[in-house]
């Protein structure tokens, strides 16, 4: 039980829990005695994400200057051209940094992220850009399954003040694209939520993302998930229920 959870409370800079983590996780292994299931997998859902919310503030603190367009959008850039991404893809990656919005970080959710850097698969194929990450991913799903929610973009774009998401995780993907379109926001494609994954990868040590704004086979939502040290993409039913 203990190993099972420990595996997701590693600082992303060292190979060690660290001390208040290993508090959280003994304090949850003493609950497994007086909680039902469900409980218990949200008790640690929880404490994952707060963990991960507080690597965020810390990393914020840390690497301010990423947090403008011309620190993050060059940082980004750097991490596809060492990832080898081609030189002509590349070529199309000259954004007007000087005419972007400033970003100020909101309290309420605590997981965005200025600037992310989208590639289309048009360019670069998704079991392509899946491979390409710090963490190489894979997938068993048919390439010709996936489809965009909107036309998709010819061009690599910016996402502006992205979101992870995690406020949704007591919804149905149903509930979840729901409170997203009520929300003014757009859900993020699979090609954005990879890129999302390339610009803070430590994201899938505590949590799966869904690219609510694509289908597999239409009635399928693509997830994106770390399983046993690899990057995983598969799908989930449309029709799925709550999964934290």
């Amino acid at each position: 039980f203990k190993a099972y959870y420990m595996r997701f409370f590693m600082d992303s800079e060292s190979t060690s829990p660290r001390p208040d983590w290993k508090q959280l996780v003994a304090a949850g292994t003493t609950l497994a005695s007086s909680l039902e299931p469900k409980q218990l997998e949200r008790y640690f859902s929880d404490v994952r994400i707060a963990c991960l919310e507080r690597l965020f503030i810390e990393a914020q603190v840390r690497n301010a200057p990423l947090l403008s367009a011309s620190g993050a959008v060059p940082y980004q850039l750097g991490l596809l051209g060492n990832a080898g991404y081609p030189q002509e893809v590349l070529a199309q990656t000259r954004f007007p940094l000087d005419e972007l919005p400033a970003w100020t970080h909101s309290a309420q959710p605590t997981l965005r992220f200025p600037f992310v850097v989208v590639i289309p698969a048009t360019l670069v194929s998704i079991s392509e850009q899946l491979e390409r990450l710090p963490t190489p991913g894979y997938t068993s799903l048919n390439s010709d399954g996936f489809s965009d929610v909107v036309a998709p973009e010819s061009k690599p774009y910016l996402l502006y003040d992205v979101s992870a998401g995690v406020q949704h995780r007591d919804q149905s993907i149903q509930e979840g694209l729901v409170a997203v379109q009520q929300a003014g926001a757009a859900p993020l494609t699979v090609v954005e939520t990879l890129a999302l994954v390339r610009a803070a990868p430590v994201l899938l040590n505590y949590t799966f993302l869904r690219a609510g704004g694509s289908r597999h086979d239409e009635t399928n939502v693509p997830d994106i998930y770390l399983s046993g040290g690899k990057i995983k993409l598969k799908r989930e039913p449309l029709d799925s229920g709550v999964d934290i």
